[in-house]
């Protein structure tokens, strides 16, 4: 058996509603409704508020397999794990991939390194976790962080040194909307990008390793604000001072790392020449991704009316 809690973190349109809609079909499904204070309030209300032994986070605008609790909750009881690891599925371009997420060691530490390396992903959404250990250890939900929350989550749980499973299947269907409002570059973006580092410096402090891995997500963040045309280019060289030697270590795309290269050599006419010739492309590729989509869409409508 289950529960379902649903957090209605103070949506404007019909969400409420239909939370409560189904609550009102099924004894299992609750509703809890509050005002609006950010994704990292919504789940630390649902971990306060959850009753089961085990417990698994999932995102709005995604969907699982039915299959996806039972089977999850079985591998965890067969290997009295404390958190089950499983593949996702990525729909992105009227595109589904089987993102694997194997790691190499189940090691809890590992683990947080190929996170941190971004070779595999800190999200909860595919991750099965005995409940009580976010007590056990006051596992932090700081709620001016809402960007890769999630990852700081699961890292705080992790240097608790866990017993992880790997279950070889995928059952979350994780929806990436590259146009999606929440993908649209920001100041107050950036702003929680800042503070996602700083608050994962303070838990990895004791851990020079993965402090060193952390160099990739600060590398992330300067070819972000770069690309967003938000920040000078001293801004974009002066916020993370010491990442210059990781640029070419750094798991990247080789025009991010000349990009980089030029921003922490200050070669500012030459970068800005580069700059504009990506941002030209990738704008043409998105004029011609969208109609691709849209001619995908118009084929699917056909076979729709057809059948």
């Amino acid at each position: 058996d289950f529960e379902l809690l649903l957090i209605n973190d103070g949506s404007t349109d019909s969400s409420g509603r239909i939370c409560d809609e189904y609550a009102a079909l099924d004894a299992r499904v609750k509703v809890f409704h509050q005002e609006n204070e950010g994704v990292t309030s919504a789940r630390h209300k649902g971990v306060k508020l959850a009753r089961g032994e085990y417990s698994i986070q999932v995102d709005s605008d995604d969907w699982v397999e039915p299959n996806m609790l039972a089977e999850m909750y079985q591998c965890a009881l067969n290997n009295d794990a404390d958190m089950v690891i499983t593949d996702y599925y990525r729909h992105k371009f009227n595109k589904i991939n089987l993102i694997k997420q194997k790691p190499n060691s189940l090691k809890s530490k590992e683990i947080i390194l190929k996170i941190l390396e971004k070779k595999l992903s800190g999200n909860v959404w595919n991750k099965l976790i005995r409940h009580k250990l976010y007590n056990k250890f006051n596992i932090p939900f700081p709620k001016e962080i809402n960007y890769s929350e999630d990852a700081f989550i699961i890292t705080s749980l992790l240097l608790a040194d866990l017993k992880v499973v790997y279950l070889p299947i995928a059952y979350y269907h994780y929806i990436n909307n590259p146009s999606s409002i929440t993908n649209v570059p920001s100041k107050k973006k950036f702003k929680n990008q800042f503070l996602y580092i700083n608050k994962m410096y303070l838990i990895l402090a004791n851990y020079p390793k993965l402090l060193l891995a952390l160099n990739n997500t600060k590398l992330i963040i300067q070819t972000q604000m770069l690309l967003s045309g938000l920040y000078s280019y001293n801004e974009c060289h002066d916020i993370y001072l010491d990442t210059h030697k990781y640029v070419f270590t750094y798991p990247t795309k080789i025009y991010y790392k000349i990009m980089l290269y030029l921003l922490f050599k200050k070669q500012d006419t030459l970068l800005k020449i580069i700059l504009n010739i990506f941002l030209y492309v990738k704008q043409k590729l998105i004029i011609v991704i969208k109609f691709y989509n849209k001619l995908i869409n118009q084929n699917n409508q056909l076979k729709f009316d057809n059948n």
